[in-house]
């Protein structure tokens, strides 16, 4: 296949930029990449990639990647949530080319799936915008994922067992729409059964339909949660009951979760086991999740 060099050199350097930005691996080998980069961008600006022997710049980005696969091993799933849930809203074309990234490795790990299922659930859905309470999927999210395959030379064809788990996700999604609070949402296992199913699924979760759906499953699990949490808000706190919506919309916006400042005896029990769960299990919210669960717990002492 005939590689667009500049666009597998943007990803490299998008990808070398975001890991230095976290401190990912060792700081020598991030400088060391950083500045190999550096000269190749100098190569690409002044057009000199023309008059250079493209399989000599092949091996180089050959080798860059390797040495990027090799950082990567040193950023947790766990790292890379904690930043997204700090910036709020990635930029797209970051997110796009880490997409790239973890999408063209040869092996996936379930590491990768992980960081796959943080990454492309920002990427493709529509950004927070102040008075929106909900979330929602880009309409064009599996065309642009198609271009991605296409661009990486990764294979678009339906592959066996693939139906099934959009079925499996898109049962689960309708599911979700008859939650009617956070107790049941744990009764049901719903969150359990979503993540038994992206475990059971192996290569077939990186299909770009199967990748569509489960974003449209995460962005329904994160609106149902808002949802259940407003309204559960009067029985945490009864003596401090959210009096308009605008001061909802900016517990959403800006500190969904953790905004509970009270709870009753009653409820801190149900809560604490319920949110305990729920951080275990859902990726977009989990670091919120792990904040009110400790706050509740330093409540109650």
């Amino acid at each position: 296949m005939h590689v667009d060099l500049q666009s597998e050199f943007k990803m490299l350097l998008v990808t070398q930029q975001f890991f230095s930005f976290l401190n990912v691996g060792d700081n020598k080998l991030l400088n060391e990449l950083a500045n190999e980069l550096i000269r190749l961008e100098k190569w690409f600006l002044e057009s000199k990639i023309l008059t250079t022997d493209r399989e000599d710049i092949e091996e180089i980005l050959d080798r860059l990647r390797l040495q990027l696969d090799s950082l990567d091993k040193h950023l947790p799933v766990a790292s890379l949530r904690r930043h997204f849930e700090q910036i709020n809203n990635p930029n797209k074309d970051i997110l796009e080319n880490l997409l790239r990234f973890y999408l063209s490795k040869k092996n996936k790990t379930v590491t990768d799936r992980d960081k796959v299922d943080l990454i492309i659930t920002r990427w493709g859905r529509n950004p927070v915008i102040s008075g929106e309470m909900v979330l929602t999927k880009s309409k064009d999210l599996l065309d642009k994922l198609n271009i991605i395959y296409k661009a990486l030379g990764l294979p678009l064809d339906t592959i066996d067992g693939e139906l099934e788990a959009i079925t499996a996700l898109q049962n689960e999604r309708m599911a979700l729409l008859n939650i009617k609070s956070l107790r049941e949402l744990i009764d049901r296992q719903v969150l359990l059964r979503v993540r038994k199913i992206k475990d059971e699924m192996e290569t077939i979760f990186f299909q770009p339909a199967v990748l569509t759906e489960l974003v449209e499953v995460n962005i329904n699990l994160h609106n149902i949660f808002q949802k259940l949490l407003v309204a559960e808000q009067p029985r945490i706190n009864p003596n401090n009951e959210i009096k308009n919506q605008a001061l909802k919309q900016e517990v959403f916006l800006n500190n969904p979760i953790t905004g509970v400042i009270e709870t009753n005896i009653e409820l801190q029990e149900t809560l604490l086991s319920a949110l305990e769960e729920i951080g275990q299990s859902l990726s977009t919210l989990t670091v919120q999740v792990q904040l009110l669960v400790e706050k509740l717990r330093h409540q109650k002492n």
